[in-house]
């Protein structure tokens, strides 16, 4: 079989994490909004309950959840309303970061007033003082810290010590494509993909520099070769960090990916220490990711992926749930504005993942059209059941 022409990219979703036992999107919603977990005084949240007998009043996760119960109350009605499917944790987040947004006067935005003024009033009875030192606790600190809970929630359930499972035609691909800079743009958190990667000795470039010590500086640059396998977390990963860093007491704010040791423990092999870091290195949500886009880490890595994608001919798509707008509207603008560019969907259902997804910039309106012509093709199995060799054929005829 001869090797295809085409200039490749992989676009992946939450879905290839599955096989290796990562939660889905509905487990998800429920850790955020059922599980036990306690705040900390480092700022972070959890797994289980309050350890301290005598802080367990103090815990915000006591009324944190129920806020976030109550946001999705009001959002299920409205997609009910709508023929939608129930809200998940990444709707709740919109909700809280609009109404964070207008609590801290961040965005004007008359639109939330009504909404955020009878949220405000439901939940007057979670904003009380914190017992002990009575400690204010006001409505902004509760949307603010509800941001943040879920933002943890999601770094902590996202992460795993388990081999990575069912990614064999991730590998197999950049294998075929090594030399020709084949792009993997992921949405996911986890580091499965790194992982499957470093296991079978496939080398990638995902923005950050060699490992020096502990951790690794974010360096885009490293992206720019044309012939490397790369690597795009477009919305974010766990083991990313905004740090500080003393150089010899000289600081800098700066991207680090975390290799291994504790906070403010960590260094690199010639000393250079992180004075500070925060763990704030994940997109979460669903529309307000149009404005998060546009800052740090992760706008330097949509740079390189729209200059990449202009010059892409074949895009696989699998494991993503068509519920990013903006994402969703930069595929069907790329399908749109060249005749040879095609799709290929690892999805058991296509149809029905798409029509579920009404109101988020997907393109149901040109599926059965795409498909007609030639541009779509389905592949009803999932990644993790799917061989190089039934998409190489697909690609052979792509210029």
């Amino acid at each position: 079989m001869s090797i295809p022409t085409a200039r490749l990219m992989l676009m992946l979703g939450s879905g290839v994490s599955l096989p290796t036992g990562l939660p889905s999107t509905e487990k998800l919603t429920q850790a955020v909004l059922e599980e036990a977990w306690h705040s900390h005084t480092d700022g972070q949240y959890y797994p289980g309950p309050e350890p301290n007998a005598a802080f367990v009043e103090r815990n915000t996760v006591l009324r944190i959840q129920p806020f976030l119960r109550r946001l999705k109350t009001a959002a299920d009605a409205y997609f009910s309303g709508n023929r939608l499917p129930f809200s998940h944790y990444e709707d709740i987040y919109f909700l809280a970061w609009q109404l964070a947004e207008e609590a801290s006067r961040s965005r004007l935005n008359p639109a939330i007033a009504p909404f955020f003024k009878e949220i405000e009033l439901l939940c007057s009875d979670l904003v009380r003082p914190l017992p002990l030192t009575d400690e204010e606790f006001t409505f902004e600190r509760l949307t603010s810290e509800a941001r943040g809970f879920i933002e943890c929630v999601v770094r902590q359930e996202v992460w795993t010590r388990d081999p990575p499972t069912g990614l064999n035609l991730i590998v197999d691909l950049a294998r075929q494509f090594a030399t020709r800079g084949l792009t993997i743009a992921t949405l996911n958190h986890d580091t499965l993909i790194e992982q499957a990667l470093s296991d079978a000795s496939v080398g990638f470039e995902d923005g950050f520099l060699p490992p020096d010590g502990d951790l690794s500086f974010f360096d885009p640059s490293v992206l720019d070769a044309a012939d490397k396998i790369r690597l795009l977390k477009l919305h974010g990963s766990y083991n990313w960090r905004w740090a500080r860093v003393d150089e010899n007491g000289i600081y800098r704010d700066c991207w680090i990916k975390v290799v291994r040791g504790e906070p403010l423990f960590r260094k690199t092999t010639s000393g250079i220490r992180i004075e500070h870091e925060t763990p704030a290195g994940i997109l979460v949500g669903t529309l307000n990711k149009l404005y998060d886009y546009h800052f740090g880490i992760v706008n330097e890595l949509l740079i390189r992926f729209h200059t990449i994608l202009s010059t892409t001919d074949a895009i696989i798509i699998s494991g993503y749930g068509w519920g990013d707008f903006a994402i969703n509207g930069w595929l069907k603008n790329w399908m749109l504005e060249g005749q040879g560019h095609r799709i290929i969907l690892l999805h058991t259902n296509p149809e029905e993942a798409l029509r579920n997804r009404a109101g988020s910039g997907v393109f149901p309106e040109e599926y059965d059209a795409w498909v007609r012509d030639g541009r779509l093709f389905p592949i009803r199995k999932w990644l993790c059941d799917t061989a190089i060799e039934e998409l190489l054929p697909l690609m052979g005829s792509v210029s």
